[in-house]
């Protein structure tokens, strides 16, 4: 009865309050609340589908381990690759603001930046309990991070995290596609935290600016205004003209960021080996069902990996720059040729049958220096 009492007495407060704002809590009443669908049985596509928890946990585990495999490296391949079009790289203070001695204030800050509700990891400590006990878990975690520096060499445990599969529908009324989602231990998200920090003050200065994902200073809104210039400015193109405007798609982007290629290019760069020691180490992650070994890919739900992407994927961003056979649409005295958002790249060209093979041959080259995954293109012609 009091329970009922409360709720009726702050209904009517609430809704006085929020009802007529937009935010959380009308998005909240808008939307139902999505009911709990556990995985009852998976199709294999050969004979009838699977029902067993431990048969279904032995597909995905053999899936996720065969798909993490290491691909081949063209160690030749890949550093011609990198030096044809030479990029911006680490200064020597730079590479110490990077290397220095973590400082209890940055590991407090990025206590502070935790989101309280997500999810635990595998050790099942959340945000709020290193939010509640932050000035007794500074010094220490302060003290474990110089050791990791130091040593060049993670405890096991930050090496490990559970796997969850969360549905995304393909088609509601048929099937869903299960899409893997990391969850890390808090302090290693806090180490990456802090390194991303130190990584956005001078990473505009190492990236082309076509990137325009999870770089501080650049927006997507950027890349939305050059594709309309480009609608606009083919306007005034003479009819007969091949604009068109070249959408690439990078199958599983974060997943098949091959680790070879990664640290050529953090070497390549003048990345110190502090850094590029624990970028090597933290490498490996499981589910409640046996660990296996990563070979490729950087891990989703870790804030350090956005930016390891884009630097993965600046080479590729630097060639089509420069390249003179894929030629870009010009629009008074700005020539427009790529804008990328993290792996959702958009390229202008005004003269297709010419610009493909170009194209093509450049982005052969990409997967073959690094052992990408498939890269598909998606051609829009542009009304002349």
């Amino acid at each position: 009865m009091p329970k009922r009492r409360n709720t009726v007495t702050f209904n009517p407060n609430f809704f006085y309050r929020w009802g007529g704002r937009s935010g959380k809590p009308l998005a909240c009443m808008a939307n139902p609340r999505r009911k709990r669908q556990p995985m009852t049985h998976i199709s294999t596509g050969v004979g009838t589908p699977v029902s067993s928890p431990d048969h279904i946990n032995s597909l995905f585990y053999d899936f996720f381990r065969a798909r993490s495999q290491t691909l081949q490296d063209a160690v030749d391949l890949g550093n011609a690759f990198l030096e044809a079009h030479p990029a911006p790289r680490l200064q020597t203070y730079q590479r110490e603001l990077l290397e220095c001695p973590i400082l209890e204030r940055e590991v407090g800050d990025a206590i502070t930046c935790l989101k309280s509700g997500k999810s635990p990891g595998p050790d099942g400590l959340t945000a709020d309990y290193y939010k509640i006990l932050k000035t007794e878990i500074c010094p220490v975690l302060t003290t474990m991070f110089n050791d990791i520096n130091i040593s060049r060499n993670p405890i096991d445990s930050f090496n490990a995290a559970r796997t969850i599969l969360i549905p995304k529908p393909v088609n509601p009324l048929t099937t869903c596609l299960p899409i893997a989602q990391s969850l890390f231990l808090t302090p290693i998200i806090n180490f990456s935290k802090i390194l991303t920090s130190r990584l956005q003050t001078f990473l505009p200065d190492l990236l082309t600016h076509h990137q325009l994902g999870f770089v501080h200073g650049q927006h997507s809104v950027v890349g939305i205004r050059q594709a309309v210039v480009a609608v606009l400015g083919a306007c005034s193109v003479p009819r007969g003209s091949h604009l068109a405007l070249l959408s690439l798609d990078l199958e599983q982007a974060f997943d098949s960021v091959s680790w070879s290629h990664l640290l050529r290019i953090l070497h390549h760069r003048c990345f110190g080996h502090v850094f590029t020691d624990f970028i090597h180490n933290i490498t490996r992650y499981g589910q409640d069902s046996p660990y296996f070994l990563l070979g490729r890919g950087v891990r989703q739900g870790c804030p350090l990996s956005p930016l390891l992407f884009d630097i993965a994927l600046d080479p590729l961003l630097r060639t089509i720059k420069h390249s003179l056979a894929f030629r870009g649409i010009s629009v008074e005295e700005v020539q427009l040729k790529v804008s990328a958002f993290a792996d959702d790249l958009l390229l202008f060209t005004e003269n297709l049958p010419v610009a493909l093979p170009s194209l093509f041959r450049l982005l052969y080259q990409f997967q073959m220096s690094r052992g990408y995954g498939n890269i598909g293109l998606n051609p829009r012609l542009l009304p002349s």
